[in-house]
């Protein structure tokens, strides 16, 4: 019964000793978060090609109809369908 009470003891001061972050520890956590918000800031039509460069044959699928309903949904859309609809009457 020690055995099992003195593993479980150990595991239960392991757990607690992750929540007590080093300083080598905390510096490493926030290099991480800094390179994900700056990951984060990069532009969608980035987003899209790098999504289409890991895996092209499953994500164009999603990248065209993410594009199609950009292009349904926002005045992007609607000002390329007014400049499209007058140069097609030209």
């Amino acid at each position: 019964m020690n055995e099992s009470t003195d593993s479980v003891d150990v595991t239960l001061i392991e757990a607690m000793t992750v929540l007590d972050a080093t300083a080598v520890q905390v510096a490493r956590m926030g290099r991480v978060v800094e390179a994900t918000l700056e990951r984060l800031k990069q532009p969608l039509w980035r987003e899209w090609l790098e999504a289409f460069r890991t895996r092209p044959l499953r994500n164009t699928g999603l990248i065209l109809a993410a594009t199609t309903v950009l292009l349904l949904t926002t005045p992007l859309g609607s000002f390329l369908s007014a400049v499209l609809n007058g140069v097609v009457r030209s």
